[in-house]
């Protein structure tokens, strides 16, 4: 297993980078070969909310990602308007129309059911649960799409969150990530980590508290 805490995303990327130089094996992969670590990789960030990584050689486009996580956070699934700020997304969709494992619809919309507002509603009455899970994998429907050759698979699998209070500090949400793969630098350290911390903001802000960790 491997565990890193950081401050923010990048602080964390070059330990991430040196660990997989370290640890990791040479592997296939369907984008050609990678470094792979074997087991868990942990990444504990304690700001979430500085979430833009400044990288020469990653070069993240900020706006992109922004605009990104705002078209997740409506419930959308449209190839069209994060198409505006980055024209090769398209190429991840199996029709060209949409994407059907996009995480914002899945979580406002997919299972029919709007997953964030019942998270809210959740925890903004019991701060003390551990049962808030919003899901994105669908065993019904990925399974499907990947025996028929499809493209677009959600990589995060679901999310929990949890309200965390200390005697000397005020409750803040916590939110943890599960991946069943992900690239380190274009995924989990560059789109992923606004993505997600930008929807743990929304909904520590709902329930009046302050951001834990990530």
């Amino acid at each position: 297993m491997t565990l890193i805490h950081a401050e923010n995303v990048n602080l964390a990327l070059p330990e991430g980078a040196r660990r997989l130089h370290l640890y990791g094996e040479l592997r296939q992969t369907r984008n050609g070969k990678a470094l792979a670590v074997r087991g868990p990789f942990i990444t504990v960030f304690e700001n979430p909310k500085d979430r833009v990584l400044f990288s020469a050689e990653r070069d993240c486009n900020p706006f992109f990602h922004l605009m990104e996580s705002l078209w997740m956070l409506a419930g959308r699934h449209d190839v069209a308007f994060p198409s505006i700020f980055n024209s090769n997304i398209a190429q991840y969709s199996d029709d060209g129309i949409r994407f059907s494992g996009a995480y914002g619809y899945r979580w406002r919309k997919w299972f029919d059911i709007d997953q964030i507002d019942a998270a809210i509603l959740r925890l903004a009455t019991d701060h003390e649960t551990r049962r808030v899970v919003v899901q994105m994998y669908d065993a019904r429907n990925d399974i499907k799409i990947e025996e028929h050759g499809g493209l677009d698979i959600p990589c995060n699998l679901a999310i929990t969150f949890q309200v965390w209070r200390t005697e000397d500090s005020p409750p803040k949400l916590d939110m943890t990530v599960f991946n069943r793969s992900n690239d380190l630098i274009w995924g989990a350290y560059g789109a992923n980590v606004v993505h997600m911390t930008m929807l743990q903001q929304l909904i520590a802000e709902a329930i009046d508290v302050e951001v834990g960790e990530y």
